[in-house]
């Protein structure tokens, strides 16, 4: 399993109808989970293969213990593609997908072998189609790899929606922060020409009503008291509507 696919093995679960305990829960993203039951039965399976390797679509071999052999592989693969399908009425049955946090309505029978899923198949040409009636997936190993490496995807994908959801929101809230910074600057810029209209006011009274009598008391030259220059700068107003105030921007 990769990073961020996580799983449990044999986890007892409540669902609406009774409880069941699956070999094991893939977990998908959004909490969500993914059923897969291993517990195939490969008895008949297997005495097949104690008969030898005889194909059953080629012609019976010479001899009568060959044949009698061969006929007893076919009852026997006829009967494991049986029983594999009698499991997979009892998964359809079991519901897993009703278990809380499963979404897919389906669950996942592990075949440890291609070959016991192929022997099944040709004994039972209809038990895919069936399996997928009862919301059964028969998944060999590289079936049942497909599905991990795709949980795999569906978590790296998740984990760049959840950085990209992350770096938006940083975003914004630099966004909303440059508006409250251009709100201060554009306070402080207010502030300073008024000290700036004060200063020059206060320059013209001085230069206007003060300085002449204080001449004449102290019969000095004109050139005796000289008064502070005014101050022309003005602070530069902000035009940038994302670091105006709501009144200004309007």
């Amino acid at each position: 399993m990769l990073r961020h696919v996580d799983f449990v093995e044999q986890v007892h679960s409540a669902g609406h109808d009774s409880a069941v305990r699956p070999d094991l829960v893939v977990q998908l993203p959004g909490e969500k989970q993914l059923v897969v039951d291993a517990k195939v039965p490969l008895s008949s399976y297997l005495e097949a293969q104690e008969l030898g390797a005889v194909d059953p679509r080629l012609t019976q071999p010479a001899g009568p213990e060959s044949a009698n052999d061969g006929r007893n592989r076919q009852a026997l693969l006829a009967a494991h593609a049986k029983a594999l399908r009698a499991h997979v009425d009892a998964l359809g049955t079991k519901k897993y997908w009703d278990i809380p946090g499963n979404s897919p309505e389906l669950v996942v029978c592990f075949i440890p072998a291609e070959s016991i899923l192929a022997a099944a198949l040709t004994a039972d040409a209809g038990l895919l189609d069936h399996a997928l009636s009862r919301n059964v997936v028969l998944a060999s190993p590289s079936t049942l790899l497909a599905v991990l490496k795709s949980v795999a995807f569906t978590w790296r994908q998740d984990v760049l929606t959840d950085s990209a959801r992350e770096l938006f929101e940083l975003a914004r809230q630099l966004y909303d922060r440059m508006g409250t910074l251009g709100e201060n600057v554009t306070k402080l810029g207010s502030s300073l020409k008024t000290s700036v209209d004060r200063y020059n006011a206060m320059v013209g009274t001085l230069e206007a009503r003060i300085l002449p009598t204080a001449r004449k008391l102290n019969s000095l030259e004109e050139s005796g008291l000289v008064a502070p220059p005014l101050v022309e700068a003005t602070p530069r107003a902000l035009v940038a509507p994302e670091l105006q105030g709501d009144d200004q921007a309007a």
